[in-house]
């Protein structure tokens, strides 16, 4: 047996042979899935050009979704991502400025005791 068919609904790809079909990239169908994923649309690998072709046109007709609020839960998820940032950026930087308070003293003091600033000025 040649692998050959005179039988029409067999030959799928019009190649004069039973059954089987091109690659998807000979088909086209990897444009087509590539541009199916970008709008959203949940492919099924079995589906053929015209199924894909008929899904994208049915998602740029649809119309666009409004976005959604975001829940309580989600908002304080971002105040605490927020304030946790600026908590670690505020002890880097209270860090800093100790290092620097520390190294200042230093300089001034070599012996490394503490200084003492007058609250008031005393009358000479």
């Amino acid at each position: 047996m040649s692998g050959e068919t005179s039988i029409p609904q067999l030959d799928h790809d019009e190649n004069g042979k039973a059954g089987g079909s091109l690659p998807a990239s000979e088909r086209g169908l990897d444009e087509l899935r590539a541009e199916a994923e970008s709008l959203g649309v949940k492919i099924d690998q079995r589906w053929g050009a015209p199924r894909l072709q008929s899904e994208i046109d049915a998602a740029l007709a649809a119309p666009a979704e409004p976005p959604r609020e975001k829940t309580l839960h989600e908002l304080n998820l971002e105040q605490w991502r927020s304030n946790r940032e600026n908590y670690d950026l505020n002890m880097r930087a209270g860090e800093a400025a100790k290092v620097a308070v520390v190294e200042t003293l230093a300089e001034k003091r070599p012996d490394g005791k503490r200084t003492r600033k007058n609250l008031r000025p005393v009358a000479e």
